[in-house]
């Protein structure tokens, strides 16, 4: 993979490094509305996660688990019509997150 996009980091993992325009360092600094969340997300757009607003620390955890976590990578793969679920690339996996989930995911 010879694209400038990406480097390898110590693990032997792809990491996307990203474009930021707004450095969001915890979940106090943002202003759900203010900054871009996951739904706003164009199809082929990269970011990072900066933070996870309005969610239970017990479901925080269960999006750890399956790769959402402050500084994952995301990718987004499909934004279908008629507010449809979004497809994204989040680390190795794709999910499909519908707007809720994808509006308290704030990225960098």
């Amino acid at each position: 993979m010879n694209d400038n996009r990406y480097h390898s980091d110590s693990t032997n993992y792809y990491s996307i490094v990203p474009k930021m325009t707004t450095q969001v360092h915890n979940q106090d600094d943002v202003v759900l509305g203010a900054a871009k969340t996951m739904w706003d997300m164009d199809r082929g757009e990269q970011a990072t996660v900066a933070a996870l607003v309005g969610v239970s620390a017990s479901y925080e955890l269960r999006l750890k688990e399956i790769g959402i976590f402050v500084g994952a990578p995301v990718v987004c793969v499909n934004r279908p019509p008629m507010q449809a679920p979004k497809v994204f690339q989040i680390c190795d996996g794709i999910f499909s997150l519908d707007r809720d989930l994808a509006g308290k995911v704030v990225l960098n």
